[in-house]
């Protein structure tokens, strides 16, 4: 899944025509784990129900799975929600009616970005216990959003074994990455100039941005030149 449907964690239901065997419960031990046609599965029937991780605190919630799935696909109505075809996710009318909603994006990155404030203040040693708290919650919610990221083992080009990560998400993906970068030392500022949150590993790091660093001397400079100005214009009526 896209960055849009962060949040959800796992789903015995593919498309209409591809349920997993093992979650349907079926008896056809054969086709265990492997993805077959519905018309296949007999008396099993569908799943009803969905498992997503929520954003806030990463705990699981069961969804119905027609409210879920009828989400990612606008174009069909919800009187047919639990009656559409919805088609596998293996196939070209899958991608052509999927869609991920831009409001849930925006909320959900915005969610990952109001722990930054405090985080601000990380300074290993230094903390006030008002500071401690404020940074572990910061944490605990990066965290939550970091969760749905795993390990993924793979070959590489070369046939060697290599491992990475498999991201369903890529807000988790940004929250991991930054928990990553601030163990490896780097330090959580804002820039004066945008305003905008930044990582620097050296301490005395002002700006996101050497365009940013000019900007700032620049409007400063002016600044002064107007006190300059004004400073000699009140000496001369005097």
């Amino acid at each position: 899944m896209g960055s849009g449907s962060f949040g959800l964690v796992c789903s015995s239901f593919v498309g209409s025509g591809v349920p997993l065997v093992r979650s349907a419960h079926s008896s056809q031990f054969d086709y265990e784990g492997e993805l077959v046609a519905v018309e296949d599965l007999g008396g099993a029937g569908l799943p009803l129900e969905v498992l997503r991780r929520r954003v806030i605190d990463a705990g699981l919630e069961r969804r119905p799975l027609a409210e879920h799935y009828q989400g990612f696909f606008p174009q069909v109505p919800r009187a047919e929600a639990w009656t559409h075809a919805y088609p596998g996710v293996d196939t070209e009318p899958f991608w052509r009616g999927y869609a991920e909603s831009a409001f849930q994006f925006v909320a959900t990155a915005r969610y990952l970005a109001a722990p930054l404030e405090g985080l601000e203040r990380l300074r290993a040693g230094q903390l006030n216990e008002r500071e401690r708290t404020m940074i572990g919650r910061a944490l605990t919610r990066i965290s939550a959003i970091a969760s749905v990221v795993d390990f993924a083992g793979a070959l590489g080009r070369d046939d060697e074994f290599i491992v990475g990560w498999s991201a369903p998400s890529l807000l988790g993906m940004y929250a991991l990455m930054l928990l990553t970068d601030l163990k490896a030392g780097h330090l959580v500022k804002r820039c004066p100039n945008c305003e905008v949150f930044f990582l620097a590993r050296n301490p005395r790091a002002r700006y996101c941005s050497s365009t940013c660093r000019h900007a700032q001397q620049k409007r400063e400079w002016r600044k002064a030149k107007a006190q300059r100005q004004g400073a000699g214009e009140a000496d001369a009526s005097d």
